[in-house]
């Protein structure tokens, strides 16, 4: 029951792989692969996990071998101190004339250039240099026997070794110094590394206390060297202030140009002089004489054409008025006279005369009052004609002086431009040396060093974790190429994977016993595997089993001898027909797992020296007939490769329902290629662990290469423990 049981497992593990290949095998001749041997790497974590656990010892030894290197490395190293001081940097720009304003965006955005600007002088090597002799560093190689440096001073000078000595010094100082500039801070942290702590510690604080005075007499000798350069340019600026001043006073007493009160404003043409002035003046009068002239010429205009009498100005006057008043009263007079008198009467006569004297005086008054009325505009006349002449002279006045003012100008400007330089450079010299008394600093000392108490470098921790992670690395790599270039076939997976063949079955490791011993048992762990084996070739094609099976394996010691057997064996139980042929004819073993001798067999009956019933025996315990192999020849070969072995096989695939021949391995040897070939199909036995996968593929070549029909694999001694597998391989064959 428990034999059958086994039986049936294996026969729907079979069916499953007789499906997944039948499909492609319908697809290609008989003996050909039906997929290529060369597949992509795929990502299998049994697979990976398996190999793992196959190299755990060379896994555990390659990173033991390297944390052990690393920390041979650790104490070999010369211990590392590091020293580190802090600096504050602010943005304070010096003013040198004091017409710099510093714009606010700009000063953002140049800040990161200005901070960058900073550190690369806390590198430079003349920094660096100062440290040196601070420190005294340049006098002797002590220091650079401490930095572990040995100059090479051979065939120089004392002048040469001294040079080499500071060139030495100074590269050191700058490969072992470090700034760190954190993001948004003005806090640069100086540090120093060196074997020494106390003189890591020295040379930072150095390093600082120089930055910080280097950066003060840096801008001391800008401000000194402002104050030099402000001072010749301001004595040169007074020499030309004074030399234009006198050329302007002598130019304009040259040209006769003399300026008002109020000049002292104005430069140049637009200076108010006096001829400018009385211009001014005479024109104003000039406009005042014109309108009284006007309005003269108007009242004249009114009166001129009007009688005397009729004039209100002449009527308006004492006089006029008394002698109208006189004539009127004599007309009167004389027309009374002239009504009691003829004309010739003295009275008319006299009244007469008198009335023609008094209208001549009225005449007289009225033509000298007209006369009066026209004297204001006549005045007004003359008073503008005198102007204008005067204006017209002055005007030619000015214009010369106007054309004399261009030049004046010119110089004026020039004073002016000079004046204006002079007391700005003035007050900028003044400022100076007010500041010059008082230095501000935008650097400032924030932390010292201080004697560290432990190294940095080398990083035990680090140092042992990057080894850890390199013989991870170089174990990774050594189980990859034992793997994929080295590796062999030792679980199913491999050999479905890496052949591309159908896996009859698997059968597990008894070397702890005898096979045939195993084999006895019915109910053993290696009988319920074959008996698995037996239903898979069962259904490895439409006919069932083949009539005649090669065994055969790509070197010796695989197994292929075993499992002919106890294929055998199995198929006699279920009532089977079976022939098993031993055709290995250089190390034959059928005899010994039958426990028969080896006389005569298929030797003799293939060299025609003796016929089957001769040969052929039978095994009344197994129920099965045997040809052993008889007498081993010394060409099997040419034996093999004869006539008579295929009509041989023909002859007893009729009479027997299954013929099992033992063939000898692949490789270096043709006999198993030969018997392949007169073969219904061909059984290629791997043993798990021993052949490397170069070696299976080319047995496999060898069999497709004579279109050997290859119906599948057997994978022998399979332990699923040792392949990294636990019991899932396994623990199918030991149910029940």
């Amino acid at each position: 029951m428990r034999s059958d049981h086994a039986a049936e497992s294996g026969l729907m593990s079979a069916a499953n792989h007789a499906t997944a290949i039948a499909p492609s095998r319908a697809e290609h001749p008989p003996g050909r692969p039906a997929y290529p041997l060369e597949q992509p790497i795929a990502f299998d974590s049994g697979a990976i996990w398996s190999a793992i656990y196959r190299a755990r010892y060379w896994i555990c030894g390659i990173i033991a071998a390297t944390i052990l290197c690393g920390a041979i490395a650790l104490m070999l190293a010369t211990p590392i101190y590091a020293a580190s001081a802090s600096v504050q940097i602010d943005q304070a720009p010096v003013k040198i004339v004091g017409t710099e304003e510093a714009d606010a965006s700009a000063a953002i955005q140049d800040a990161d250039r200005f901070l960058q600007t900073q550190i690369e002088i806390l590198k430079s090597r003349s920094l660096a240099e100062i440290v040196a002799k601070d420190l005294h560093l340049l006098t002797s190689d002590n220091f650079l026997n401490s930095m572990g440096i040995a100059p090479d001073y051979d065939g120089l000078s004392g002048n040469e070794r001294r040079q080499k000595r500071e060139g030495a010094v100074v590269d050191a100082l700058t490969a072992h110094l470090s700034t760190n500039l954190p993001l948004d801070s003005r806090i640069v942290t100086v540090t120093f590394e060196s074997p020494d702590a106390e003189l890591s510690a020295r040379i930072a604080n150095s390093y600082v206390d120089n930055f910080v005075l280097n950066n003060l007499q840096r801008r001391r000798d800008t401000l000194n060297y402002a104050r030099r350069f402000l001072a010749s340019q301001l004595a040169e600026a007074r020499s030309r202030l004074a030399q234009s001043e006198m050329d302007a006073t002598r130019y304009a007493e040259k040209a006769r140009i003399v300026g008002t009160a109020n000049d002292e404003q104005q430069v140049g043409s637009a200076a108010q002089t006096l001829t400018g002035q009385s211009l001014q003046q005479l024109n104003s009068d000039l406009n005042t004489a014109a309108a009284r002239r006007i309005a003269a010429a108007r009242q004249w205009a009114a009166i001129v054409d009007l009688p005397a009498l009729s004039i209100p100005q002449v009527n308006q006057n004492e006089a006029v008025q008394r002698l109208s008043e006189q004539l009127s009263s004599k007309r009167a007079a004389l027309a009374a006279e002239r009504a009691r008198h003829l004309p010739d009467h003295p009275g008319v006569r006299q009244l007469q005369s008198e009335i023609s004297a008094l209208s001549d005086q009225l005449a007289l008054h009225a033509r000298n009052i007209r006369q009066g009325l026209r004297a204001p505009y006549d005045s007004a006349l003359g008073t503008e004609r005198e102007l204008r002449d005067r204006l017209t002279s002055l005007k030619k006045e000015q214009l010369r002086e106007q054309r004399a003012a261009i030049q004046l100008g010119i110089l004026e400007r020039q004073n002016q431009t000079n004046r204006t330089q002079y007391e700005t450079l003035l007050a900028r010299y003044t400022e100076l040396t007010a500041q010059s008394g008082v230095q501000t600093n935008n650097l400032s000392l924030v932390d010292r060093a201080r004697v560290p108490d432990r190294p940095v470098k080398p990083n035990g921790s680090l140092v042992l974790a990057l080894a850890g992670m390199i013989g991870l690395g170089s174990a990774t790599l050594f189980v990859f190429f034992r793997e994929h270039i080295f590796g062999r076939l030792r679980t199913p997976d491999d050999v479905e994977r890496r052949l591309r063949l159908s896996l009859y079955g698997v059968t597990p490791d008894v070397s702890d016993q005898p096979a045939c011993d195993a084999l006895h048992d019915p109910g053993s762990e290696l009988s319920e595997a074959y008996a698995a084996i037996r239903a898979s070739l069962n259904i490895s094609s439409i006919g069932g089993l083949p009539h005649s099976l090669a065994f055969t394996s790509a070197t010796e010691g695989e197994g292929k001898s075993v499992s002919c057997f106890a294929l055998a064996t199995a198929y006699a139980r279920l009532g089977k027909k079976v022939l098993v042929i031993d055709a290995d004819l250089r190390k034959p073993c059928q005899h010994i797992l039958f426990g028969m001798d080896n006389d005569v067999g298929l030797s003799a009956v293939l060299a025609r020296a003796a016929n089957l019933a001769d040969v052929v025996r039978h095994d009344a315990r197994r129920q099965l007939d045997v040809m052993p192999s008889g007498a081993c020849p010394p060409n099997p070969a040419e034996l093999l490769a004869g006539d008579n072995l295929a009509p041989l096989i023909a002859q007893l695939s009729e009479q027997y329902d299954g013929i099992f021949i033992d063939c000898p391995p692949i490789l270096g040897f043709a006999d198993a290629i030969e018997l392949a070939s007169v073969s219904e199909q061909t059984v290629l036995v791997v043993r798990s662990g021993a052949n490397r996968v170069h070696s299976a593929r080319q047995a496999f070549r060898r069999l497709s290469d004579i279109q050997g029909r290859i119906g599948g694999v057997i994978l022998s001694r399979f332990d699923a423990r040792k392949s990294g597998y636990g019991a899932q391989y396994g623990q199918n064959l030991r149910y029940g």
